[in-house]
């Protein structure tokens, strides 16, 4: 869901103008776009992986992805951050090395 920053905004406008040090944050020829859900951005879900000793992770993390991206581009953004949670997941399970965690990592090597 986007987030509107326009409250952020002004309750920084209002902080900067109280310390004298602006007049404006924004120049005037600035226009807030509107927010309309599910118009400017697309929401992704990529599957975190569970490597074994490591705890509390979340099932999915979830990305705003612009819908001026290309289907193809999406796609390649989704497979980037799949593949560096894949990598950290190797990672991971060959630091655990069964439990003991004093594995050595083919990365780190």
């Amino acid at each position: 869901m986007p987030i509107n920053i326009q409250p952020i905004l002004n309750v920084m406008q209002s902080i900067l103008q109280s310390l004298g040090q602006v007049n404006n944050l924004l120049p005037p020829s600035f226009i807030v776009p509107p927010m309309a859900e599910g118009i400017l951005y697309t929401e992704i879900a990529i599957q975190v992986p569970q490597p074994p000793g490591v705890t509390g992770l979340p099932p999915n993390v979830y990305f705003d992805v612009s819908n001026l991206f290309t289907a193809a581009q999406k796609q390649k953004i989704r497979d980037s951050i799949g593949g560096v949670l894949f990598n950290w997941s190797l990672h991971m399970t060959q630091k655990w090395n069964g439990g003991l965690n004093n594995g050595l990592s083919q990365l780190a090597a």
